[in-house]
């Protein structure tokens, strides 16, 4: 079993003491009312209330019920190098809330969330059902402010090991530790040549044994066979990469020494998962195949195992979680675009206690914050779009991704 780790009390602070859930109204009618007015009027008293619940006012942050969040894999070193890097100008407002460019580091970020998070609410409930009717059950509606609690950044190629340490493990005498940030350490297929040539094995085996409270977790790992047709690939530091000459069925030589070298570098890291019993953060693009057969051939079946950004089919889905019972699919903002049928018919299939949440920051920032860097504020609307598709509470899926949180990373 992991060990929980506090997510410090600096970042809990800034959480209120939460407030009873906010009076759920009711969408049916009573029996005695039903049996006066019949089967329409029945209709009719549901329309009834989801007008007033669509009409009604959103209750104030200190209305709602308070709830923690974590993001479960982001970025922070690449989101406030893009942050700082972006452009603001009088034809190019910026409403993303955040630091101005130049100024953005980890406290002056938390502080533009915590400012946004004052009145800020979440609310589902009203849902589409098969006859046509807008209605809302007691099971459903559900008001939140939600607050961010902690976040994993994490670090998977030699100039990432170097950002990330420098934030969290050698850090300035001068600057204080970011609290509420934890880190995992690893080798991303697309930098696999790292894990030798910068000898990063070495590097996080270190980590794991003289740094365990902060350090969390292995990768990210795995496989990654794609290959766009502009022929370049973001690596683990999150630069540009050609990736190959061409596009075709058949593999190259070139190509196949590039896989070889992801599946070596991969199982090594599993089985320094199995050695050190840390939880393993895995990536996979059109790979799947040989993702699950190395999976099945170097990890416990009781591993703890987080799938990141799960993009790919049904089936992938389904081996993992029947074979790996302790293994939980992370979820990013790719759910709320439209042309993300297969990842909703996934999170459809996926039990909520085995649903993690995640940005993947800065990349992939959620609708309706598309154009914006995505950084670990972003994850309630992530939330949002998984109750929407499960017809739950949005609490409900903070509160089982909170836990599953905590299964996986003992966070």
């Amino acid at each position: 079993p992991v060990a929980l780790r506090a997510a410090s009390s600096a970042w809990r602070r800034h959480i209120p003491v939460a407030v009873p859930h906010v009076a759920r109204m009711s969408s049916s009618p009573s029996p005695a009312w039903c049996a006066l007015h019949g089967k329409g009027g029945r209709l009719r008293v549901r329309k009834m209330y989801s007008r007033r619940l669509c009409a009604s006012t959103l209750p104030t942050a200190t209305e709602a019920s308070t709830l923690p969040y974590v993001d479960t894999h982001c970025h922070l070193d690449l989101i406030f190098e893009k942050m700082n890097a972006r452009s603001v100008g009088v034809k190019t407002a910026d409403k993303s809330g955040m630091p101005a460019p130049g100024s953005v580091h980890h406290a002056s970020w938390l502080h533009a969330v915590r400012t946004r998070e004052e009145n800020f609410v979440l609310q589902n409930g009203v849902h589409h059902t098969r006859n046509g009717i807008y209605e809302s059950t007691g099971a459903s509606v559900n008001t939140v402010s939600p607050k961010l609690e902690a976040c994993v950044t994490v670090a998977c190629s030699a100039k990432a090991h170097g950002r990330i340490r420098k934030m969290l493990i050698d850090v300035d005498p001068t600057f204080t530790v970011p609290e509420g940030v934890f880190a995992a350490f690893g080798c991303h297929p697309l930098s696999a040549k790292d894990w030798e040539h910068e000898n990063l094995h070495s590097a996080t085996r270190d980590l794991l044994i003289n740094h365990p409270d902060k350090v969390v977790a292995i990768g990210e790992c795995g496989l990654d066979y794609y290959v766009p047709l502009s022929g370049r690939v973001i690596n683990g530091s999150g630069e540009r990469e050609t990736a190959g000459d061409a596009i075709s069925s058949e593999l190259s030589n070139q190509e196949k020494d590039k896989h070889e070298l992801q599946h070596e570098t991969f199982v090594a890291q599993m089985k320094m998962s199995n050695e050190f019993n840390k939880p393993i953060v895995i990536h996979t693009r059109e790979a799947e195949s040989d993702t699950l057969r190395l999976m099945k051939e170097n990890l416990r079946q009781d591993a703890a195992i987080h799938v990141h950004c799960f993009t790919s089919q049904k089936w992938f889905a389904e081996e993992l979680l029947k074979h790996f019972p302790n293994l939980c699919l992370g979820f990013t903002g790719v759910v709320t675009f439209k042309n993300a049928e297969a990842v909703v018919e996934v999170v459809k299939i996926t039990p909520l206690h085995r649903i993690l949440l995640e940005t993947d920051g800065p990349y992939m920032a959620p609708t309706p914050k598309r154009g914006e860097i995505a950084h670990p504020g972003h994850v309630p609307y992530v939330a949002l779009k998984i109750a929407e598709i499960k017809g739950v509470a949005v609490g409900d899926v903070l509160v089982a991704a909170r836990d599953a949180t905590r299964r996986i990373y003992g966070i």
